[in-house]
């Protein structure tokens, strides 16, 4: 809803200043960016034919995805909650079949034990695990662990993918400088000079 109202207001501004095609492309890249990135490539990158450096610019920078919050998500509540946040499903679901196999193989391991019958007390009792007891519970372990690590990855991981993505689709390179440096008479002082420019370009 934030970007939506965004781009309406971005839109009623430069109207006047850009082209009505640029403008009807901005709006319609806005839209399939919402949707997605992924399912309308081939469409935005034939769209974005019409934008403006300065109109790619702003495209990027909204849509660009970042890291900070999913990681923290991910590395402190788990279950692929961060990747989900962050619209990458598959790193979510991997996240969160991956933790629930993990406790799942954990907690038959941890149950399974060897049980004896104790005469202070009535019925069964539990003693220690059994051999296939402490593997499983260690598969489990290690699982956790190993997913827990990979969904600490996967956000940054995937920001860079998107964004990549999101520049090639664009056709956006990102900011680029240019210098020169060059000598120069100057023939109303008789001095000599240096001529320095610099330039910026998105």
């Amino acid at each position: 809803m934030r970007r939506f109202i965004f781009f309406c207001i971005f839109s009623l501004v430069l109207l006047p200043v850009i082209g009505q095609d640029a403008d009807s492309s901005l709006w319609n890249i806005s839209i399939m960016l919402d949707d997605n990135l992924f399912k309308n490539f081939d469409l935005i990158k034939e769209e974005s034919v019409n934008l403006t450096d300065s109109q790619r610019h702003v495209l990027y920078n909204t849509y660009k995805k970042s890291t900070g919050w999913y990681f923290v998500g991910n590395f402190f509540l788990g279950a692929g909650l961060g990747s989900f946040f962050q619209g990458d499903i598959t790193g979510g679901l991997i996240g969160l079949i991956g933790e629930l196999a993990g406790a799942t193989t954990f907690y038959f391991g941890y149950i399974d034990r060897n049980t004896y019958y104790s005469v202070g007390s009535v019925g069964w009792s539990n003693a220690s695990m059994t051999t296939k007891g402490v593997i499983l519970a260690s598969v489990g372990l290690v699982t956790l662990v190993g997913i827990r690590i990979f969904e600490c990855i996967r956000p940054f991981r995937f920001a860079k993918s998107y964004n990549n993505k999101l520049k090639d689709s664009l056709g956006y390179s990102g900011y680029s400088m240019a210098y020169n440096i060059s000598p120069r008479m100057n023939f109303e002082t008789g001095a000599s000079e240096v001529c320095f420019s610099l330039q910026f370009k998105y």
